[in-house]
């Protein structure tokens, strides 16, 4: 069971880090972040109050503020692609690009490893590789324009040959949640109904076992 002072001590963590990143030029965008800013507190008062996230907080050897601030954060982002106006049809372009952008960054990584390891001099090696892993992470880097923002966030190879939003959500889900976890897709189902999506623990499981939807 998660401390009271422990739960206070993240949700301050919470408030302070996602104040900070609040910011505004002019009164448009000041009332848009501001707007934002209510959105969060609610869905961070929805998980301070809800069940599933404490059992989730109790099943992580250590409560670490800045691992349960990044899966606020995430849960918060699919909230938003969720609600966005991307069809299947957009999803589906995103995909197949994503897959593109991750294939090139994989390439460049893969060339760069193999030079560090047979031709470049000793001292320079370590650095090498340390960036041959950064590429490989980069592939919002080689991503159209278009979809950046989207990229920067989410693996869009998680969507299915449909292009289903719900289906997507479900496995993005399923890779933010420890991989021994209990009663795993209990859980992804409450997550969802939390950002207003529908899902039973059952649908869950099909779309995990059953590939892409």
């Amino acid at each position: 069971m998660v401390s009271s002072n422990k739960l206070r001590e993240i949700r301050k963590y919470c408030a302070q880090t996602q104040r900070r990143h609040i910011y505004w030029k002019d009164a448009e965008h000041r009332a848009n972040y501001l707007a934002e800013r209510r959105e969060t507190r609610e869905l961070n008062r929805r998980l301070f109050g809800n069940v599933t996230f404490l059992r989730l907080l109790e099943q992580l050897e250590t409560v670490d503020h800045v691992a349960v601030y990044e899966f606020m954060f995430r849960l918060r982002m699919l909230k938003g692609l969720l609600s966005s106006d991307i069809s299947s049809g957009m999803a589906k372009e995103g995909r197949q690009k994503y897959l593109k952008a991750k294939l090139e960054v994989e390439i460049a990584s893969r060339v760069l490893r193999r030079y560090a390891q047979d031709s470049a001099p000793a001292d320079q090696r370590g650095a090498l590789l340390h960036a041959a892993r950064q590429i490989e992470n980069a592939t919002a880097y080689a991503s159209d324009d278009r979809w950046l923002n989207f990229v920067w966030f989410f693996p869009f190879d998680l969507f299915g040959q449909k292009g289903d939003k719900r289906g997507f959500a479900i496995r993005y889900l399923d890779t933010l949640l420890p991989v021994d976890i209990p009663r795993r897709h209990a859980m992804i189902s409450d997550f969802l109904k939390l950002i207003d999506i529908n899902a039973t623990p059952v649908l869950v499981r099909s779309t995990l076992r059953n590939g892409r939807t």
